[in-house]
């Protein structure tokens, strides 16, 4: 892994020689490809599972969301970097206020009601965290210190914690994992990651007696072995 030792991460896009107001239009396009190919599988697969009707409605989300890509490319980092805190921030007060106030269905507490419709504050943290991370580690020096790791750790497994307690174990995975990927962009020490990964193995097995209910057991060991999932 590559160590950066410059003292704040810089874009393809911009330059020295360019205003902080001047933003260009910019697609990382192998990513982008990916993203389709990603797409164009995952609508077979709804096909061959579940007919037209149901690719058409997935194919209409993914058309909105390429949409909404295409704005948010539109919109200065400056400008996104500017928001990013209290994105964060109101995130965190999401999930919180679901936690005190939100909706429960089928024993689980997920869901906030803002009258004209009720939101799912956990599918936030899956953004505000990685851009949280990125608006922290963009005037730092790369790899990053150990306080800025525990920080880092902070950042991700505050709201990871809030939606597990909700309880929604594989949301908490993914919201915790959009976290982690970042730090090790970032340029962790692989003697730090083989800590964790130990620290990991002795922990796994008390989280999993201690720490998880009956049916989060039942759905892990369906990933593991989908045989024995008698549906």
């Amino acid at each position: 892994m590559n160590r950066i030792n410059t003292p704040h991460l810089t874009s393809d896009y911009s330059s020295a020689n360019t205003p902080p107001t001047q933003h260009r239009f910019y697609i990382d396009l192998p990513l982008l490809v990916l993203i389709l190919l990603l797409m164009a599988v995952s609508l077979g697969v709804l096909y061959s599972a579940a007919g037209f009707d149901r690719m058409a409605e997935q194919a209409l989300r993914f058309g909105i969301g390429l949409v909404v890509m295409a704005f948010v490319l539109l919109v200065p980092q400056n400008v996104i970097r500017f928001f990013t805190p209290l994105v964060y921030l109101v995130m965190v007060a999401l999930l919180v206020a679901v936690e005190l106030v939100g909706v429960s269905i089928n024993g689980s507490q997920r869901w906030l009601n803002i009258g004209i419709t009720q939101i799912q504050p956990s599918e936030l943290a899956k953004l505000a965290i990685p851009l949280m991370l990125a608006y922290y580690f963009y005037a730092r020096p790369l790899p990053p210190k150990w306080y800025d790791i525990l920080l880092s750790l902070v950042v991700i497994f505050l709201p990871a914690g809030l939606v597990f307690k909700q309880p929604d174990l594989g949301t908490a995975v993914l919201v915790a994992a959009s976290g982690l990927i970042l730090l090790f962009l970032a340029g962790i020490s692989w003697r730090l990651i083989g800590v964790a990964l130990v620290l990991l193995l002795i922990a796994g097995p008390m989280f999993w007696h201690n720490g998880m209910a009956p049916y989060q057991k039942e759905r892990v060991m369906t990933f593991l072995n989908p045989e024995s999932d008698p549906t």
